[in-house]
């Protein structure tokens, strides 16, 4: 007796499920599979991890020269809103309004601070490690 056409249906239904399962099992495996314990996929030496290494450096030295610039906009913020003038130096934001002026973490640099003529205003600023400037102003 041949199959009814439900009965195929479901045996082409059975065998397309296998047929996924086993592809989807082949690509999880090849994912899984660590191409970096062969030789011939591995770089010799350690340049790779130095890039690395410098690269998270330069991130988190830029990340902190961001934080400090913040950090002292919002001093001298609340410098000018007491005095109704800009400080004439960055050291004058010591130690009531920040315990201590924030150095460039790599040069060890006061920020750029440029305070106006007038004293109504100023801009403060740094140099990232990608030669962009990164600055804040007020009031």
């Amino acid at each position: 007796m041949p199959p009814s056409p439900k009965q195929s249906i479901l045996k082409q239904l059975a065998i397309i499920l296998g047929l996924a399962t086993f592809l989807a099992a082949l690509v999880y495996g090849f994912l899984q599979f660590d191409f970096g314990s062969l030789n011939f996929f591995k770089r010799t030496g350690a340049p790779q991890e130095t890039n690395n290494s410098q690269t998270t450096q330069k991130f988190e030295d830029d990340q902190k020269r961001k934080n400090d610039i913040f950090l002292i906009n919002s001093a001298l913020q609340a410098y000018f809103l007491e005095n109704k003038q800009t400080p004439k130096a960055l050291s004058t934001l010591s130690p009531k309004y920040l315990a201590e002026i924030p150095k460039d973490p790599e040069s060890k640099d006061e920020y750029l601070y440029r305070p106006s003529t007038d004293q109504q205003s100023w801009k403060v600023s740094t140099i990232l490690s990608d030669g962009k400037v990164f600055e804040a102003s007020g009031p």
